[in-house]
């Protein structure tokens, strides 16, 4: 638990495994969450689809269990509604009946993430891979910062820039339209708005983002 927040990283086999096999997990899951997985073409994309949906009850059922309110993970129910169109088949997650918790999650080859706190929460994964740093993405602190180091350094860094944008991003604190003038380089990249790495192995990073 990180600055009031509920905050895991797994694998996504690890999450599967926990939760009885691959059947297992997507029963605990609503329907329109397993026809988004279905959607999916690769096989591995939905088990990282399956795994984060039900990490995030996990860690909602561990935030109320803190507050005094045990529930089981498998009850809560995962919604989502979108606040530009209204549909309730994507948009910003949310557990049905319980207003008072906030929660996000990530998924990226393998890996999953999920959160939950009390106020706006944002989570993030990526595996450290080779990648080209996306322009308009940095700040000019931040892509000075990193201008210098080594390849693999560099990949590693520009990911853990790029992983606590996301973050902070899915808050709702801040829009993709923001991600040049964002410098997230500091615990508090907006006024209210924290941000921290999370603690995981060297193969992937993964950073959380809560507002209040």
């Amino acid at each position: 638990m990180t600055d009031g927040v509920h905050a895991v990283v797994a694998t996504t086999a690890a999450v599967l495994d926990a939760a009885g096999g691959v059947a297992a997990a997507r029963a605990l899951l609503a329907p329109y969450e397993r026809a988004r997985a279905d959607r999916l073409h690769r096989s591995t994309d939905r088990d990282d689809h399956v795994a984060a949906h039900v990490l995030v009850r996990r860690v909602a059922a561990a935030l109320l269990a803190d507050g005094g309110r045990e529930v089981e993970a498998r009850d809560l129910v995962l919604e989502q509604r979108c606040s530009g169109c209204g549909g309730d088949d994507h948009g910003r997650p949310a557990i049905a009946g319980v207003p008072g918790v906030h929660v996000s999650l990530s998924h990226a080859r393998g890996w999953v993430a999920a959160g939950a706190a009390r106020g706006p929460c944002g989570i993030d994964v990526e595996p450290v891979a080779p990648v080209a740093p996306l322009q308009g993405v940095l700040s000019p602190g931040e892509a000075a910062g990193i201008a210098d180091l080594g390849p693999d350094a560099r990949d590693a860094a520009f990911l853990r820039l790029w992983t606590r944008k996301e973050a902070v991003v899915k808050t709702g604190a801040a829009s993709l339209d923001d991600l040049a003038r964002l410098d997230v380089r500091g615990d508090e990249p907006l006024p209210g708005v924290r941000v921290r790495d999370l603690d995981a192995p060297p193969e992937v990073v993964a950073a959380v983002a809560t507002v209040g």
